[in-house]
């Protein structure tokens, strides 16, 4: 899949947020975040893929802020990879994480991630090494929009972060579990 059968031109900067559109996942606060950044640069787009019970709500939001042009609403996609593939920034606006795979395939794909600082995204994203950190207090808002404006301004940031990513998700690779399994059962 390439950005251009998805309507993106190559000035655009792709943000991407994998997860069920609840309340738990904080689509909400996305999309008061791409109000912020829009009204800088309208060349970011925002990809939201999943599907919930705030899923109509969020799209409400989405139209009544008028960024049809920058936030799309895909649904539920088994093709999660490809989206990823054509994106420059993860982002992850989660209240609450366990271990967020979304983030692991996001970081297995090189994007640079700026997630909210909570347990799950901080065991993962090291704050100005592979991405950021943005604590969830009263300047979140703009915490997230500068961040995500520093990367869009800065391809080369951008790239840095996200080669990091490769570092910190190889004890994620199926190959190096399979070994920690196996060597579990060997000392057993």
């Amino acid at each position: 899949m390439q950005r251009k059968k998805l309507g993106f031109e190559k000035k655009d900067t792709i943000l991407t947020y994998v997860a069920e559109i609840s309340k738990r996942k904080n689509q909400n606060l996305l999309i008061d975040i791409m109000k912020q950044v829009v009204s800088t640069n309208d060349r970011v787009k925002l990809l939201l893929l999943g599907d919930g019970e705030y899923f109509e709500f969020i799209r409400k939001k989405v139209n009544d802020y008028n960024l049809q042009d920058n936030v799309s609403l895909l649904g539920y996609k088994t093709n999660v990879v490809d989206y990823l593939q054509i994106s420059d920034i993860y982002i992850s606006t989660s209240l609450q994480e366990g271990l967020p795979v979304n983030v692991i395939e996001a970081q297995f794909c090189e994007l640079p991630c700026i997630v909210s600082n909570c347990r799950g995204n901080i065991d993962l994203v090291f704050d100005e090494k592979n991405g950021y950190v943005v604590d969830m207090n009263e300047k979140t808002i703009e915490a997230f929009t500068n961040k995500i404006l520093n990367l869009t301004e800065n391809p080369t940031l951008r790239k840095d972060m996200g080669l990091q990513n490769t570092n910190y998700v190889k004890k994620y690779d199926v190959k190096t579990i399979t070994n920690e399994i196996a060597n579990l059962y060997m000392r057993d």
